[in-house]
């Protein structure tokens, strides 16, 4: 299940719905495990992706083939995924 959670001092609390209802499903003094991540740095992103269609303007095209259809899908999903 992903939830999202928000930092609030030295807690965590619940940022959306499932992580509300999770939080009232778990008891007092239990531990729970689990896996925490950043967003992505969009900005990092568009940096890397513009490194990327450098590159493949300067390789001769049949060594690119349809690497660049690639990229532009991968861009997209980047861009999808940081809007949550």
């Amino acid at each position: 299940m992903k939830t999202v959670w928000k930092k609030d001092g030295d807690c965590l609390k619940p940022a959306d719905p499932k992580a509300e209802q999770f939080l009232s499903k778990t008891h007092d003094r239990c531990s729970v495990l689990m896996n925490a991540r950043r967003p992505r740095n969009l900005k990092h992103h568009n940096k890397f992706y513009a490194l990327v269609d450098v590159t493949l303007d300067n390789m001769p095209r049949q060594k690119t083939g349809d690497a660049r259809e690639r990229c532009d899908v991968r861009r997209a999903g980047a861009v999808q995924n940081h809007q949550v």
